[in-house]
């Protein structure tokens, strides 16, 4: 709810804030739906925990590297004046304007519950092909 709340309210500064808000949802939610999909067709029976590792991998490598690319882009100056910026602040306002501290906690839980539910409660029914038989 957090993060919903964060994605709709009123925005800052940064750039393109009119897509901050839908792209920082497009890249919670499809993605890990898609995650979620492929760990029901290629781990059948191996429970909740499948999905929270094959989530847990990209959702947490994402958010490193934006970070680890962020703070070298910060450190060498950037394109101006830094003093006094933080460095998400930064982040948000050269390159991914979505990348809020919501976006980095409540979006990588969000992320992995939306994988786990994906994976094992999307499943179809299956019918019972023996029933009815002699």
């Amino acid at each position: 709810m957090l993060v919903s709340f964060q994605m709709y309210s009123k925005p800052g500064v940064g750039l393109n804030w009119e897509m901050t808000n839908p792209t920082a949802f497009w890249m919670i939610v499809v993605p890990y739906i898609a995650g979620g999909l492929y760990c029901r067709l290629t781990g059948e029976g191996l429970g909740w925990a499948y999905p929270v590792l094959v989530s847990l991998i990209p959702t947490a490598a994402e958010r490193i590297l934006i970070l680890f690319i962020g703070y070298r882009l910060y450190v060498s100056g950037g394109d101006g004046s830094i003093e006094g910026i933080s460095l998400l602040t930064f982040i948000r306002g050269e390159a991914v304007p979505f990348f809020t501290t919501y976006y980095i906690f409540f979006g990588f839980l969000l992320s992995i519950s939306i994988t786990v539910l994906a994976a094992n409660f999307m499943k179809p029914k299956r019918l019972n092909q023996n029933k009815g038989r002699g």
